[in-house]
């Protein structure tokens, strides 16, 4: 793998930092999800099932299994980590934003081009786990069951 690649993934540390210095908002923002158990253990095990997977993709290509479209997946790769970083930082305990439901999509979106870009290799379904989680997780459960529905829309508007 090449240094973009490994520059993209190496900001996997900056994700971990984010988490850590604003676990607070993060877990705020989780206890209106996981007030219920079943939502807490089903999260859980999509989240475990996707680091594993985002794991053995880094590894496969680490090892020296190249992605089908190598330029595409480290563009997805940065598209994707950069979401994710944002995520750790804009989210709020106390509300969803439009900053943190855009992160969650630029998270998914650059998952699903990661998907595209492993098309056909030994990634596809590790990848496939991936954008699944950070598509229907992430980017649809998530924002739609934070808050009622209400306060969501509420949460999305501009004050001008």
């Amino acid at each position: 793998m090449d240094g973009a690649a490994w520059g993209g993934i190496s900001l996997g540390a900056l994700v971990l930092v984010g988490y850590g210095i604003n676990r607070q908002q993060i877990l705020g923002a989780a206890e209106q999800l996981f007030k219920v158990r079943v939502a807490l253990v089903a999260w859980t095990i999509s989240a475990v099932l996707t680091a594993v997977s985002f794991l053995v993709i880094v590894g496969l290509f680490a090892a020296g299994d190249t992605p089908s479209n190598k330029p595409l997946f480290v563009g997805g790769l940065y598209v994707f980590m950069s979401g994710a970083i944002a995520w750790s930082w804009v989210v709020s305990g106390d509300r969803l934003t439009l900053f943190e439901l855009a992160a969650l999509w630029v998270t998914a979106t650059g998952s699903i081009v990661i998907l595209a870009a492993v098309e056909g290799s030994t990634a596809t379904v590790p990848a496939a786990v991936l954008a699944a989680h950070h598509v229907l997780v992430d980017g649809i459960w998530w924002p739609l069951f934070r808050k009622p529905r209400q306060q969501y829309e509420e949460s999305l508007s501009v004050p001008f």
